[in-house]
């Protein structure tokens, strides 16, 4: 499965937990080896995977999943590095724009293609990514730097 790494990608930038992320691609191959048999003829596209990914992710979300608060942690005891800091901020997002966020700039997906997969409307889209760019320039202290 050649897309494996971009899952995997994904799959870590929304759990901010390795374990937890592991266990999403588990079910995304599971899930698509299953849809591979009932289908065979049909192609599965990137997207369904991703889009699945994000649905069980989301689904696990509202149950026991503790990834982002171990990701924080793990990123606070990392140090004052400019990389932990921003691991330590874009796991504080709201999961919305954080998976939002993950999908374009970790998934490499077209602003459309994460649209489709969340099922939203482009300009929400547009206005999850805007509200967590926005979260992260403050946090960071990034208006300063720009002027």
């Amino acid at each position: 499965m050649g897309r494996l790494p971009r899952l995997r990608a994904v799959a870590r930038a929304v759990a901010g937990d390795h374990a937890e992320a592991d266990e999403l691609v588990r079910l995304t191959a599971e899930a698509a080896r299953a849809r591979a048999e009932l289908h065979p003829a049909e192609p599965l596209p990137d997207v369904w995977l991703v889009r699945f990914l994000t649905k069980a992710w989301m689904g696990r979300s509202h149950g026991h999943r503790l990834g982002p608060l171990q990701a924080g942690r793990e990123a606070v005891a990392a140090g004052r590095s400019g990389a932990a800091q921003v691991r330590r901020e874009v796991v504080r997002l709201p999961d919305d724009e954080r998976l939002a966020l993950a999908l374009v700039l970790v998934g490499g997906l077209s602003y459309r293609e994460a649209a489709d997969v969340l099922e939203l409307p482009l300009s929400a889209l547009t206005g999850r990514l805007a509200r967590a760019r926005a979260t992260l320039a403050a946090a960071l202290d990034l208006q300063e730097d720009a002027a």
